[in-house]
């Protein structure tokens, strides 16, 4: 059925116009800096009778740093994510601010191995919070064998492009019956 169940939808394009740039650069030895900003713009366009279209923009800026000492490593990362979409989101200027932080440390206990363990915080404007964490122990305990051991608590946001990628018939509950 079409948007309201007014008339109907004969085919669905999901499209997305977006990219990406980032920098990185060590301004010491032991420090890399890096900045990025990505912007996209996810379109679900139903053709028919009566067409609709959802949209939603996206952008999203981002600054890392990793410090190494010895076989030491720390990390730490920001992210900010403005999610504006007059179908979807209500008040983006409420509801469309994501915030994430997450801090990493590593050590190489031995050579050819690796222990990581990080958390992060993640935020959203719909007062959504999460504490991320992981933990890796890495290595190659014979020449010919690498080893790796993850576990951990994740917390992804999903943006309209991720949902249509996944399900592409899906269609938001404002065309629903």
């Amino acid at each position: 059925q079409g948007h309201g169940g007014a008339g109907s939808s004969t085919a669905a394009t999901a499209r997305t116009i977006g990219g990406s740039v980032s920098l990185s650069g060590r301004p010491a030895a032991w420090l890399t800096l890096g900045g990025g900003l990505e912007v996209a713009n996810d379109e679900l366009v139903l053709a028919g009778a009566s067409p609709v279209s959802f949209s939603e923009l996206g952008v999203a800026p981002s600054l890392t740093g990793t410090a190494i000492f010895g076989r030491w490593a720390i990390g730490l990362s920001a992210r900010y994510e403005f999610h504006a979409s007059d179908e979807l989101i209500p008040d983006p200027f409420v509801n469309g601010h994501r915030f994430r932080t997450d801090l990493t440390v590593g050590v190489e206990p031995a050579s050819g191995w690796q222990v990581e363990a990080g958390v992060g915080w993640h935020w959203t404007g719909e007062g959504v919070s999460a504490v991320p964490f992981h933990f890796v122990v890495s290595g190659t305990p014979l020449e010919f064998l690498t080893f790796s051991l993850r576990g951990g608590y994740q917390a992804v946001p999903v943006d309209l492009a991720d949902v249509l990628a996944a399900h592409p018939f899906l269609l938001p509950s404002a065309t629903g019956d």
